[in-house]
């Protein structure tokens, strides 16, 4: 019978409020289900993504490498210092390095041959022109009243740099050269590992000589001629007079240093100190 009333509707629900008898302890327990978010996949970090990247490509270029090396690499010494490359029949041989120390068809290295003929000459007698300019300028200036500078200015530009310009051309092999008479170049050249410069090994002397004054034909041609001006010039500055100086001195400084700029270094100090050394032994003079 439903409550007329409210009073029995509070009564109602009193009595459906005792007789509730739920138990907490019949809900069985159990572990959670995982959570969504700790079953999707890892994302990668960015150091591991550049990790692979790296694995990438570095695998590429040692499968790149395989790819151009087909067998077994043997690797030789030359007389010079340099590493070349020996075929495994040992019939060719090509430098470390090749394309930098490869052998033009003039004779000259690579390294001789990256700058162009004429900047290559402009370059050294331009310097040496000014040079030509300068010990004129001090020559006048030591022994003339008045210094004919435009006839300096004249000489220098038109006679000196000229001919400077001539004799460097020719000197660097881009008209004659020079290349196939040193031996080492043709070694160079040929790639032909049986053909070696003679070591000398039981004569330290003789090695000593030929690792300072390595046989080219600069060091052949340049240390004799640096060395016969530098006492021409001693002597004429010295003995010959005064007009004498004025006219020769300067084009036989400038050769002077010319010659010394063309050796490498250990020539090149011997091309230097034999004149002086010459000067104060043989005739006497002082350096002050």
């Amino acid at each position: 019978m439903a409550p007329r009333n409210r009073k029995e509707r509070r009564a109602a629900q009193a009595s459906a409020s005792s007789d509730d008898s739920f138990d907490p302890a019949s809900i069985p327990l159990s572990r959670p289900p995982a959570s969504s978010t700790s079953q999707r996949p890892k994302a990668k970090t960015l150091y591991e993504l550049a990790a692979e990247r790296e694995a990438e490509l570095a695998g590429a270029s040692l499968t790149k490498s395989t790819k151009t090396s087909s067998g077994t690499e043997f690797v030789t010494l030359s007389p010079s210092g340099e590493l070349l490359r020996v075929g495994p029949s040992g019939s060719s041989t090509s430098s470390m390095g090749a394309e930098d120390n490869s052998t033009s068809s003039d004779g000259n290295t690579d390294e001789d041959a990256t700058i162009p003929p004429l900047p290559d000459t402009i370059l050294l007698s331009l310097p040496l022109s000014a040079l030509h300019f300068t010990l004129s300028f001090l020559a006048a200036h030591q022994y003339a009243q008045e210094i004919p500078l435009r006839i300096l200015i004249r000489e220098s530009a038109f006679i000196s740099f000229p001919a400077l310009t001539i004799l460097i051309y020719i000197a660097h092999g881009h008209i004659i050269p020079f290349g196939k008479f040193d031996f080492r170049s043709k070694e160079k050249r040929n790639g032909n590992p049986n053909t070696r410069i003679p070591t000398n090994k039981g004569n330290p002397l003789l090695d000593a000589i030929n690792f300072f004054f390595p046989p080219s034909p600069k060091t052949v041609v340049f240390l004799p001629v640096a060395a016969l001006l530098g006492a021409r010039l001693i002597a004429m500055t010295n003995e010959a007079s005064y007009y004498a100086v004025m006219k020769r001195a300067p084009a036989v400084g400038t050769l002077w240093v010319w010659s010394v700029l063309e050796l490498s270094l250990v020539p090149a100090l011997f091309g230097v100190l034999l004149p002086i050394g010459w000067a104060i032994m043989c005739k006497g003079y002082g350096i002050v």
